[in-house]
């Protein structure tokens, strides 16, 4: 895993490489074992390396062998061997054993990024084409690794990181008030917008190509619609299912360094552990960790699975919290960011990197398999609506609820189903989770940023209606795909692992994999009350009390800490003068009233809150 950034200067004035070596430090953390830096002309790349494949000749910037294309990589192509063959068939011939090299070649053989249908990984690369003068920027299907640009009328700068492009110097950056407001909605700016107005992701399955002072925007792929295949059985499916998710596992174990997994217990995490194990020639590394509370623990149901597979298993217990280890993990991201679950896995990335250099994980499994309870809810919701007289549901708003995990607790469910019901009743674009909703925003704002607001777009709502014609339920898992897995999950799970030096793969995003389940019947996902039910049956043979087991969330208990450990940072932030400015205190002092003498949990919009204003008060804005 690598950082990289680069920029044309579309004023024909070479970059400065003092400013590329500030944007190489932003982004030592990604890739600390190397780093290289290319500068022609108007345009530069920048790379700074982790090394796992190629140890000896994989410095970047790769060229081609006459020189006239070069490129940076962050991330893997797993295929690569079998690509490496295919163009040396065709008279390519390669100077190093790396995965990074491909690229060249393909772009050679192809003219342009034509190829880009042929990569099974996960990726983010910029690749310049010296005669052409063209700068090509791509990233992977799902949007496992990251790229932010900006421009004005002198030039384009990109990088991994926003800490990277703040690195380059003679740049206009504002903070969006849009950005702000989407933020508190979701838990996290979705792309293309980023917390500067001047600021843009790259979305997932998009390439960039930059021509003099052009920048021309493209989307490669996109996740097949549903559409079930009538020729299969339910056996049939469930085994070419396990198939192709072992062929991802495999593929994600070729590795010059130690490689481990993450191992919580749950269904995820075993599956990927034991098909591991099948695999692997020596003994697998496995690491969980713990926070001390039965509502936020499976360090236990992670050692009884460790210990039937054989692993070398890893556990540590976090017993309290250092607030200074919240204000470095916040840094980590550049913007706010408010999914709490990035606090353990802050501390597992940690501990996996004292012993390994790569790690397996289940992410993308609830996306891709059915695994969130809300997609249950979704098909209770779907009864509910046509039924002909519907029972008010207002007065589960009033039922007292404590501050354990929502998975434990009956009327936090309750109330969430509620919610969810009345969101689809506004509007059935709605079919994301909210942190905070619209009233509760807007009364929280002071009258000058609400007046600030622009009348713009909702990147996740377009993405909703796109699949508009979908059922409910397979609406909300291709949205979920395109929006909360790529700019939520895969956020945190990149800059948690990145802030550790580690490199993180993902097999249940393989391509292969997700492309067949797009042909996969919605009921063998979701049979009842059985969540990612192919999932259960094949973990169920070896660990049917893991089967059995009702999804729990990976998150850090952020009510409590609002009450006690971050406590007093918490009144500071929502005091600061930023904060004044653009909310209304009396509003905020109620929030905070209210869950700290338990009346409501309000953790996660207070969350959202301590996170934007923690953003404020250590960025310059």
């Amino acid at each position: 895993m690598c950082g990289i950034a680069g920029m044309v200067r579309f004023d024909g004035v070479r970059p400065d490489e003092n400013e590329l070596s500030r944007a190489a430090q932003a982004l030592k953390h990604r890739g600390p074992d190397d780093s290289g830096i290319f500068v022609k002309d108007a345009a530069a790349l920048v790379h700074t390396r982790l090394s796992i494949i190629d140890l000896a000749s994989g410095h970047q910037p790769i060229f081609s062998p006459d020189g006239s294309v070069v490129t940076v990589l962050n991330g893997e192509i797993y295929n690569y061997r079998e690509l490496r063959d295919e163009l040396k068939r065709q008279g390519h011939q390669f100077q190093t054993q790396s995965d990074t090299e491909v690229l060249v070649h393909l772009y050679q053989e192809y003219g342009g990024l034509d190829f880009l249908h042929k990569l099974n990984g996960m990726f983010a690369f910029a690749l310049y084409d010296l005669k052409r003068r063209l700068m090509w920027i791509a990233r992977d299907r799902t949007g496992k690794k990251p790229v932010y640009y900006y421009r004005d009328g002198d030039k384009f700068v990109f990088a991994s990181e926003l800490q990277a492009i703040r690195a380059f110097s003679g740049l206009n950056l504002s903070v969006s008030p849009k950005a702000i407001d989407l933020y508190l909605r979701y838990n996290y700016v979705p792309a293309p917008l980023s917390i500067y107005e001047q600021v843009y992701k790259l979305d997932a399955a998009h390439f960039i190509k930059v021509e003099n002072d052009q920048i021309e925007t493209t989307r490669y792929w996109r996740m097949p619609a549903p559409s079930p295949d009538t020729s299969m059985s339910r056996e049939a499916f469930q085994t070419t299912f396990e198939e192709k998710l072992r062929d991802a596992v495999r593929a994600r174990l070729v590795s010059d360094v130690p490689l481990g997994a993450f191992l919580s217990g749950g269904l995820d995490s075993t599956a990927i552990v034991s098909m591991m194990c099948e695999t692997a020639t020596e003994r697998v590394s496995t690491f969980s960790v713990g926070f001390g509370s039965r509502s936020f623990d499976e360090s236990s149901d992670a050692g009884a699975v460790a210990s039937a597979l054989g692993t070398d298993h890893h556990v540590e217990m976090q017993a309290s919290l250092d607030v200074r280890d919240i204000d470095g993990i916040l840094r980590q991201f550049g913007e706010p960011f408010g999914d709490n679950s990035a606090i353990p896995t802050w501390y597992l990335c940690r501990m996996a990197r004292n012993n390994v250099t790569v790690a397996l994980s289940g992410d993308g499994a609830d996306e891709v398999l059915g695994g969130y309870n809300r997609y249950r809810a979704s098909q209770f919701a779907s009864r509910w609506a046509s039924l002909p007289l519907r029972p008010p549901i207002h007065w589960v708003e009033g039922l007292p609820e404590g501050s354990g995990y929502y998975g434990d607790s009956f009327v936090k469910k309750l109330k969430m189903l509620a919610r969810f019901i009345r969101r689809l009743d506004d509007n059935p674009d709605n079919v994301m989770p909210i942190v905070m909703d619209d009233s509760t925003r807007a009364r929280c704002y002071s009258k000058a940023f609400r007046d600030s607001l622009p009348a713009a777009a909702d990147p996740v709502m377009d993405v909703s209606r796109y699949y508009a014609s979908l059922p409910l339920t397979e609406r909300m898992l291709w949205t979920d795909l395109e929006s909360y897995l790529a700019d939520d999950i895969l956020v945190k799970v990149d800059r948690m692992s990145m802030a550790h030096s580690l490199e993180l793969r993902c097999p249940f995003l393989d391509v292969n994999l997700l492309e067949f389940l797009s042909t996969v019947p919605l009921s063998l996902k979701i049979q009842g009350s059985d969540t990612k039910s192919m999932l259960r049956r094949f973990v169920g043979r070896q660990f049917p009390d893991v089967a059995a087991r009702s999804k729990h969330g990976f998150e850090a208990p952020a009510a409590q800490w609002l009450k006690s450990d971050l406590r007093e940072q918490t009144d500071d932030l929502f005091n600061s003068p930023w904060a004044r400015e653009r909310f209304d205190n009396a509003a905020l002092t109620s929030m905070l009233d209210a869950h700290r003498t338990r009346k409501q949990d309000l953790s996660k919009p207070l969350w959202a809150l301590f996170v934007l204003f923690h953003w404020a008060d250590t960025h310059t804005v």
